[in-house]
């Protein structure tokens, strides 16, 4: 796991839990240098490296190739320093017209009069990107005007010219106009951000190293990139995360991020109510320890912090599109939840959208086609990775948002545990399976349903199963889509609408779906890529109708009329006998909503014993629960505290009999 392999250097280091140093020697005139093929090199401390000046080839003092990755493993602020670099590799997935989202792994080692930085993290830019032209030979990247990349040709040593216009980052905001666009030729960008750079499609054959043989600089849209630089470590924080605002960060280390341990640290988990008494909540979820799983170690148990909500957020988009306009864009965010330090975590994938020129999404017609399916793992990040945070909503500015060493992981490319393509990669198994650990991490059970439009788009909903879950809103592990358009459908809690629910699993819950529609719509559910789960059925029930349709590896469409939809339709998994139901409560009850009154009337002319009176909202949550009410004739319940909308009453009698009824709330005057 440690062992380091080196070519042509001289390495000065007391032991693994020292310092680093890597520098020429001044009396041969000859460079030293450290080159890690498919290895670890762990420093337990700083690391200082003084740059190479004899031969231009051999200018880095760390190269890191393969499989290669350099962990630190104090925890705090342990600065690098000096004026040398560590060289890493990573290939972008797309082309000139589109996007990757990117963070560095370095930060730039000299200033304009080529003398070191102070010590530590700074910033980065394109002074920090090389073209590959061999094994340690680079050349740096080319600024230009205009909006097309121009291809380099390795074997020649002509670097790649990409255009300054794409360089833009995303310090916070709440739209589109948060986007800052850093035009100066340093690009300077703070340590820990990421940053958009656009693709380049002229292909380059050449190859730059034996660790993929016949892998090429670029085989058209995939471009090869040597990041060289200081490299960070330590503390990074990014200083405001406002509540509900979005900010663009990624991996800023020259190895991989356990971005689950990341996100947890930084969410803090709702009140588990195991006993289902809101009365009195639980103790919340207020640890989280990864160390076990992560190469640095570092401390333990972490107490959460309220920061983020614990949902990172990953751009993808059609590559197919040849176009500079954002008016022509199609694209849209994966979603991934954490869940658990336990577990692979879950992910929804990017569903299409094109955009007008304010970057607000288009509704109805305009909407494109989506990844159906391809959902990529992203427990961990990769080298170079780039995605989006949301602010907590109660977040007061107590703690900052920190990258640790304590977050960095040894977790191969090759591994399949990170998904090291920024528009791809392999998608998790989305047929049944009994399989309930993968490398170690538990396959949380779940399912996805697709809910196609009109037969143009799809929307992918995750649903998930997991003990310490509500079935409320938690922090990690439910992920709220960000942008919903008029013609959508998620998960429904409260008025917003989800791409992931994880919840602990009970047969009998109804699951409440936000559905809308713009116009006059054909709508297709379908429940499929069942993982570590099965049920013998899943429903979509419709409570309009209070018909229950099989989607379970098939298809139920209807067409809905232009309109909110939402607690209309509920994911089930068994088919209540609602007849027999009916019949009884039209026998024994008569439930009313006296709204002059504000109250809720139950009349129980045959003198039966109840055991409990319950009323829900749309959601599923609870918000009258009484219980041993006994043989009155007449209960009543104040509803002056509810807010305007449907709601179901549930009447359970002492021979367990229950009886449901939809009543309508208005205390308006």
């Amino acid at each position: 796991m440690m062992r380091i392999t080196t070519l042509l250097c001289v390495l000065i280091a007391t032991s693994a839990s020292a310092q680093l140093t890597v520098k020429p020697n001044t009396t041969s005139s000859t460079d030293s240098f450290i080159y890690v093929q498919n290895q670890i090199l762990f420093v337990t401390q700083d690391v200082n490296l003084v740059q190479n000046t004899n031969d231009p080839d051999t200018e880095s003092s760390i190269y890191l190739r393969g499989e290669g990755q350099l962990i630190q493993g104090s925890t705090g602020l342990v600065d690098n320093k000096g004026t040398g670099t560590l060289s890493v590799y990573q290939e972008g997935s797309t082309n000139q017209w589109d996007y990757n989202n990117w963070s560095s792994p370095v930060s730039v080692p000299l200033d304009d009069m080529g003398d070191a930085i102070p010590d530590g993290n700074g910033t980065f830019g394109a002074s920090t990107i090389y073209t590959p032209f061999g094994k340690t030979e680079a050349g740096i990247v080319s600024l230009i005007n205009g909006y097309d990349s121009v291809g380099g040709n390795g074997a020649a040593s002509n670097a790649i010219d990409i255009p300054r216009y794409w360089f833009f980052y995303y310090p916070s905001g709440t739209d589109y106009s948060g986007w800052t666009q850093v035009q100066a030729d340093d690009y300077t960008i703070p340590a820990g951000y990421g940053y958009t750079m656009k693709g380049v499609t002229t292909s380059d054959s050449f190859v730059a190293d034996d660790f993929e043989p016949g892998v090429m600089n670029n085989p058209g849209s995939a471009q090869r990139y040597d990041f060289r630089g200081r490299p960070n470590n330590g503390s990074i924080t990014i200083p405001t995360i406002a509540a509900d605002n979005t900010t663009f960060i990624g991996n800023p280390y020259p190895s991989a991020l356990d971005l689950s341990y990341f996100l947890l640290e930084y969410s803090q988990h709702s009140a588990v109510d195991a006993d289902n008494d809101t009365g009195t909540p639980d103790d919340p979820v207020s640890v989280v320890d990864c160390t076990n799983l992560t190469e640095s170690g570092g401390g333990g148990p972490i107490e959460r912090k309220n920061v983020i909500t614990g949902i990172a957020y990953f751009w993808d988009s059609n590559p197919a599109v040849g176009s500079h306009f954002l008016i022509d864009y199609q694209g849209g965010l994966e979603i991934f939840a954490p869940v658990d330090c336990s577990t692979t975590g879950m992910s929804t994938a990017a569903t299409y959208f094109r955009y007008d020129n304010d970057g607000n999404p288009i509704s109805g017609s305009e909407v494109t086609t989506s990844q159906v399916g391809v959902t990529n793992n992203r427990r961990y990040a990769a080298i170079g990775q780039g995605f989006y945070v949301i602010g907590s909503a109660t977040y007061a500015g107590v703690d900052d948002l920190t990258f640790e060493n304590r977050h960095r992981s040894y977790t191969k490319e090759s591994s399949g545990d990170s998904d090291f393509k920024f528009h791809g990669g392999t998608p998790n198994k989305n047929e049944s399976t009994t399989e309930t650990v993968d490398n170690e991490l538990v396959v949380i059970p779940k399912l996805k349903l697709h809910v196609e439009v009109d037969e143009t788009y799809t929307r992918q909903l995750a649903l998930g199963f997991w003990h310490t879950a509500t079935t409320g809103i938690d922090y990690a592990m439910d992920g709220r889509i960000t942008s919903p358009i008029s013609t959508d459908a998620g998960f429904l809690h409260g008025d917003d609408s989800y791409g992931i629910d994880v919840r602990p699993f009970d047969v009998a819950d109804r699951i409440p779906l936000y559905l809308k529609v713009n116009q006059q719509a054909d709508v297709k559910f379908t429940a499929t890529s069942f993982e570590n789960f099965d049920t013998e059925d899943v429903f979509i029930f419709d409570s309009e109708t209070g018909n229950y349709y099989d989607v379970k590896y098939n298809s139920w469409s209807t067409t809905l009329q232009q309109g909110e939809h939402h607690g209309r339709f509920f994911l089930t998994f068994e088919e209540e006998e609602v007849l027999d139901t009916n019949e009884f409560a039209a026998d024994n009850f008569d439930i009313f909503q006296n709204n002059p009154g504000s109250q809720l009337e139950i009349r129980n002319p045959n003198g039966l014993d109840l055991k409990s009176v319950a009323v829900f909202d749309i959601t599923g949550k609870r918000v009258i629960s009484v219980r041993n009410l006994e043989s009155e004739s007449v209960f009543t319940f104040s509803t002056r505290n509810l807010q305007e909308a449907i709601y179901v009453v549930q009447i359970t009698t002492s021979e367990d009999i229950e009886v449901s009824k939809k009543i309508t709330v208005s205390n308006r005057n």
